[in-house]
């Protein structure tokens, strides 16, 4: 099983969408709104990075801001959610993945998911 990670809020979004698109008042608020709360890209990839190249790391372990509601802020290990251990959603997830991308992966099990029947 792999880890798994979050970004937490990154201001790409707002950089290259919703400041073309909101302007005047509103458009002020929401960039108010990103400049406190979301953090540069260069930030946002932290998580990924580390999952995918620190020692020590194992499957089932997820990833992403320690601040405020894990929106920003450093790198530490963090509870996910109920549904990133659904194996009902990981299996639409897979099956789509394979549709999407015309590869067929090996097999999804519960033992690749960290699950034991039982």
């Amino acid at each position: 099983m792999g880890e798994l990670e979050s970004p937490g809020i990154v201001d790409v979004f707002f950089d290259s969408y919703l400041s073309k698109r909101y302007t005047g008042f509103f458009g002020t608020i929401i960039k108010c709104l990103n400049a406190a709360t979301a953090q540069p890209a260069e930030r946002g990839v932290l998580p990924q990075l580390y999952a995918a190249t620190a020692s020590g790391v194992q499957g089932g372990q997820f990833f992403g801001p320690d601040g405020f509601m894990e929106i920003s802020g450093n790198v530490t290990e963090v509870q996910a959610a109920p549904e990133a251990h659904d194996l009902a959603i990981a299996r639409r997830l897979w099956n789509i993945s394979e549709q999407l991308t015309g590869v067929a992966f090996l097999a999804l099990d519960e033992a690749s998911l960290g699950k034991t029947e039982g």
